[in-house]
C-alpha cells in the first residue's frame, strides 16, 4: 500500500488509517516523500535538501514499527507529484494508494490535479481521506498537537481516530460496494461502532427496492458484530440528503464510494463525491476501485 506523506500534522492519523487497511489485507506499507523541482532541472541531477523529509519518513517508520506493519520509504524527486505517485505504484507493484486530500481545486478540476489524475489513471484502488473540520481541529487541540511539542509518537496517535458513527451512501449492487468492502478494516478502530447505510433515490422512484440494502446491513452486522442500519431516502439532490443525513445522524465519518466511469462522467455535471465532501464537516473517506 503506498501513504504519500507531504503534512507532518494529519500523517500519523492517516498512518493509523493505513494500518488497520494493510493489517486486514495483509499488506506492507511504501511511505513516500516526494521533493518537487523545476521543470527545467533534471531530477537525477538536482540538488535537494531532503532533510524535513526525511525527519517526516522516520516517524513514519516508528509508527509503523509500534503498530507492526512491515514498511518501506523513500524520498522521491520529480517535476509532477501525481506522476511520481504513478511511477511509484508502477514500480512497487502497488494495490492500494492512500492519501489526504486538504480540499484544494485547481480551475477546471474536482478534487485538484493531483487526486483528479489519480482517480483517472491509477490502475491500483485510490482511498483519499479529507479530515474532518472541527471535530479534527477540537481533537488537535485537545490533544496538543498544534502545540510545537507535539510528540506524534505519543498514544494520542493511535486513539483519536476513535469514530463512532458512520455512513455510508451506496448505490448499485451494496455488498459489492468498493466502501463496503473496506469497511471492516476502517471501523476496527471504533469503539461500538454504528453504521447507517443508506440509498438515495431519485423522487421519481415511487417504489424503492431497499432489499439489497437490507441484505448488505445484515453482511455487515454478522461480520462485523455491531449495530447496522439500512435507509433509503427520495431527494433531488443525492449529496445535499447525504450531508443532511450526516447533520442529522451527527455522523463522523462518511464513507463513499467513486467509480472512474462516474467521476469522468460527473465533470461536466457536478461530482457527487466532491459535494458530499465540501457539506460535511465530518472526516470523508473516498473509495475508488482498482481498474481492471
Amino acid at each position: 500500500m503506498l501513504v504519500p506523506l507531504s503534512n507532518p500534522r494529519t500523517a500519523p492519523a492517516l498512518l493509523r488509517l493505513a494500518a488497520v487497511i494493510a493489517r486486514q489485507r495483509n499488506y506492507e506499507l511504501e511511505c513516500l516523500q516526494i521533493v518537487i523541482v523545476p521543470r527545467q532541472n533534471s531530477p537525477a541531477e538536482t540538488v535537494v535538501d531532503t532533510t524535513e523529509s526525511r525527519r517526516l519518513l522516520a516517524m513514519a517508520e516508528r509508527i509503523a514499527t509500534d503498530l507492526q506493519i512491515p514498511i518501506h520509504t523513500q524520498v522521491r524527486v520529480g517535476h509532477d507529484i501525481a506522476d511520481a505517485i504513478l511511477e511509484t505504484v508502477k514500480e512497487r507493484h502497488i494495490s492500494l494508494i492512500l492519501m489526504g486530500w486538504k480540499g484544494d481545486i485547481a480551475p477546471g478540476r474536482i478534487f485538484g490535479s493531483i487526486v483528479d489524475t489519480l482517480m483517472q489513471q491509477a490502475i491500483c484502488e485510490v482511498v483519499v481521506v479529507k479530515w474532518g473540520g472541527e471535530k479534527f481541529r477540537e481533537r488537535e487541540k485537545f490533544s496538543g498537537v498544534a502545540n510545537e511539542k507535539f510528540n506524534p509518537y505519543s498514544d494520542y496517535v493511535y486513539s483519536f481516530l476513535g469514530w463512532r458513527q458512520w455512513l455510508v451512501p451506496l448505490r448499485d449492487i451494496p455488498t459489492q460496494a468498493a466502501a463496503v468492502k473496506l469497511l471492516p478494516a476502517l471501523v476496527s478502530l471504533s469503539v461500538k461502532p454504528e453504521i447507517l447505510l443508506c440509498q438515495v433515490c431519485t423522487q421519481s422512484v415511487v417504489n424503492p427496492n431497499i432489499q439489497e440494502m437490507q441484505q448488505a446491513a445484515r453482511m455487515l452486522k454478522h461480520r462485523l458484530h455491531t449495530e447496522v442500519m439500512a435507509t433509503t431516502v427520495c431527494s433531488k439532490s443525492v449529496s445535499e440528503a447525504v450531508v443532511d443525513l450526516a447533520n442529522a445522524h451527527h455522523s463522523d465519518v462518511v464513507v463513499i464510494g467513486a467509480s472512474k466511469e462516474g467521476f469522468l462522467r460527473h465533470m461536466i455535471n457536478g461530482n457527487i463525491p466532491e459535494a458530499i465532501a465540501r457539506g460535511c464537516d465530518c472526516t470523508v473517506i473516498l473509495v475508488r476501485a482498482a481498474n481492471n
